[in-house]
């Protein structure tokens, strides 16, 4: 098996653990695999970005080719036509708002389903964790990022994507207890922990999580924390 097949292998999960400590034991100590490792995450990246923009191009395509729809002639309705009008605004209106799960799962699909992944000849534990999790191998990010913790417990990267494997695996306790760990620490620029502490009550939804992460989003808000803007849109919707 070449380096390639060991990569893509590596990446898709189809790796024993022995096999996977291994192999980034080689990635570590032989600078040939290391460029290799990061030319394939670079390529898969912009292929990635390149297949995005692609069904953009083709849904915006789609929508300049659809015909205008003409205004209707007003003509009198008829008693079973006014009623089913009558019927479609009562639906409209009593419809149930969106759960709180669905807010939260609605915004971790579209904004933390891919994450920056800046890769050098020498890749690192937290790069290769972060395009694990890319590729959705969250077990596989779990023990990259559990490895690097382990040797650098106060990395707040780390915490941070640890936090986010956890939510992605359905673990909200832990993935609650790894960001509120995170919002605690004071010497960030940038500390998006209340908000991601938010959104993982939302997903977990117990009783009174949904008032907790009502009030976390709050105080994301009032102190102009990272997530400020999507917390104003998140609670309007709760």
């Amino acid at each position: 098996m070449n380096d390639l097949d060991t990569i893509d292998n590596y990446f898709s999960g189809q790796l024993t653990g022995p096999e996977k400590a291994q192999f980034e034991q080689q990635i570590v100590t032989d600078p040939n695999l290391a460029e290799t490792v990061a030319f394939y995450v670079q390529a898969r990246q912009t292929a990635r970005q390149q297949a995005q923009a692609g069904r953009k191009a083709e849904w915006a395509a789609l929508r300049q080719r659809q015909e205008p729809v003409s205004q209707p002639v007003w003509r009198p309705m008829s008693y079973a036509a006014a009623a089913c009008v009558v019927l479609l605004l009562g639906l409209f209106v009593f419809w149930p708002n969106p759960s709180a799960p669905a807010i939260a799962d609605r915004y971790i699909q579209e904004n933390l389903t891919t994450l920056s992944v800046t890769m050098s000849s020498q890749p690192d534990t937290l790069q290769l964790a972060r395009q694990a999790y890319n590729e959705g191998q969250f077990t596989q990010a779990d023990t990259l990022i559990t490895t690097l913790q382990q040797r650098d417990a106060v990395n707040t990267d780390a915490l941070k994507l640890a936090g986010l494997v956890s939510l992605r695996q359905d673990k909200y306790d832990k993935a609650i207890e790894q960001f509120h760990r995170l919002s605690q620490r004071t010497d960030l620029r940038a500390n998006p922990g209340l908000f991601y502490e938010a959104l993982a009550r939302m997903k977990r939804n117990q009783p009174d999580d949904k008032a907790t992460a009502r009030q976390l989003l709050n105080t994301v808000i009032d102190q102009n924390l990272e997530g400020r803007k999507a917390a104003k849109e998140l609670i309007d919707e709760l």
